[in-house]
């Protein structure tokens, strides 16, 4: 599922339309509840100051993006004309991007200033809390949160150095993003690989309980797994075109081809 950000701040909306907008701590709690409600979304982190409004969530597509951002003005405390020309949205990595900013302070009406950081802390205890937070956002904001902290510790550094140590803590972000990704593939490959397994187990099993030679139903056993282990690949190599077969047979050499020696 794709994370998103939606929101305001001093840079896009005046103070008048900041204030109606911004959600009072006490009241916090329940509007991160009602937002996952309401928009469908599995994870949500409200982030609410006197210059910044923002909802971070990760839900299954853009729908859940615009349910948010509806949320924001069913929410404000008095009616607005307008709110959609005030807001900003962010998909994918420039959610990391913009989220790192922030916790760094580079995001600020005075820039560099430390309080922001607190804030956004205090907004992902809350979120951990009223059970809105996954493990997809607590990620993203723990790397805001270490990237706020090497920024800080540089001596005099300039914004130039900053935004470059933001920019890795994206590439990082992103790498553990693309991993989590190929989660559901892995799992499923499992499945796959202990239902084969056990089939072959049992075919062993009932050899073995017929009295046949042990070591004959070892060997077996072992080439049906190999069998097995190597049908997929194989029919999707003979199955693929001239253009995907060099791709397919690099893929499958590296997994399947050992080429360490052995200790």
């Amino acid at each position: 599922m794709p994370i998103f950000a939606v929101g305001l701040n001093h840079r896009t909306a005046p103070a008048g339309v900041r204030e109606a907008v911004a959600f009072p701590l006490a009241v916090q709690a329940d509007a991160v509840s009602l937002i996952k409600k309401d928009s469908g979304a599995e994870e949500v982190v409200l982030v609410s100051t006197r210059n910044r409004s923002e909802i971070y969530l990760r839900g299954p597509d853009r729908g859940t993006l615009e349910r948010a951002t509806a949320c924001l003005d069913q929410l404000a405390s008095r009616r607005l004309p307008e709110l959609a020309p005030h807001l900003y949205t962010h998909s994918g990595e420039a959610v990391a991007r913009h989220a790192f900013r922030v916790a760094c302070g580079l995001d600020s009406m005075v820039v560099g200033e430390p309080q922001i950081l607190g804030q956004v802390k205090r907004a992902l205890l809350l979120a951990s809390a009223s059970g809105t937070l996954g493990g997809h956002l607590d990620r993203l904001f723990q790397h805001s949160f270490a990237a706020a902290r090497q920024v800080r510790s540089g001596t005099a550094l300039g914004e130039l150095e900053a935004e470059a140590i933001i920019e890795r803590r994206v590439a990082q972000f992103r790498d553990w993003l693309d991993a989590r990704a190929m989660v559901p593939a892995i799992r499923q490959m499992r499945s796959a690989a202990e239902h084969d397994g056990e089939i072959e187990l049992a075919r062993a099993r009932r050899r073995l309980a017929r009295g046949e030679d042990p070591m004959r139903v070892l060997e077996a056993l072992s080439l049906g797994l190999t069998n097995k282990l190597l049908h997929r690949p194989l029919a999707a190599l003979g199955a693929a075109t001239r253009v995907e077969c060099p791709s397919l047979g690099a893929a499958m050499s590296s997994l399947f081809v050992e080429t360490g020696s052995r200790g």
